[in-house]
């Protein structure tokens, strides 16, 4: 459970949405809701590498398909990001061609 009741239960969705709804006046996030909230966790776990398993079982979807294919979006600019990293490291490694080349 994340939202609990002061009794240990589930929070009322109408009560929990109305208490977030205040905790949010005054603040750039005033259109926020708890979904936006989730998918903005899910978007951090993914952009940092963390695994897509750990992240599926954290949001508690029923398999890793599901949150593979909610996000793909960032699934595929994590790909972009990997791929562009790898390269950078093959650079780094790669002697420059020129640098081997005797003065002749």
């Amino acid at each position: 459970m994340v939202f609990t009741s002061d009794t240990g239960d589930y929070k009322d969705r109408s009560s929990l949405y109305g208490s977030f709804k205040n905790r949010l006046k005054g603040t750039e996030f005033k259109f926020m809701t708890l979904h936006m909230l989730r998918h903005s966790n899910a978007t951090l776990l993914l952009n940092s590498g963390m695994d897509l398993k750990v992240i599926s079982e954290h949001l508690g979807h029923a398999n890793i398909k599901v949150t593979a294919d909610v996000y793909t979006v960032v699934l595929d600019d994590t790909r972009r990001k990997t791929a562009d990293k790898i390269e950078e490291i093959l650079t780094e490694k790669t002697p420059n061609k020129h640098q081997n080349q005797k003065s002749g």
